[in-house]
């Protein structure tokens, strides 16, 4: 079996980054995984949903709304498996 050990200055701004993607890169393909096989689907029903409502109050439901509500469903995953953007790039 093959073994890596990998090193991190976290004194180093630039250490501490890769030392950050490299602790949370599971969590991060986890999320992708959700996001790109398990999100369509619901995303398409709530958006329908919110037209549907939107529709019985005289409302519009445009399509910056719905990108809004895609956006907060994209962080929403992001949340929920604790990742935090501004800390890997």
């Amino acid at each position: 079996m093959s073994k890596a050990i990998l090193k991190f200055d976290l004194s180093d701004p630039d250490d501490l980054i890769d030392f950050k993607r490299t602790t949370k890169a599971n969590d991060m393909a986890f999320t992708l995984f959700e996001i790109f096989r398990n999100t369509k689907k619901g995303l398409e029903w709530d958006i329908a949903a919110k037209i549907s409502e939107a529709k019985d109050k005289g409302e519009e439901f445009s399509a910056f709304d719905a990108l809004d509500l895609i956006y907060d469903t994209l962080f929403e995953k992001l949340n929920d498996n604790d990742i935090n953007i501004d800390d890997l790039v």
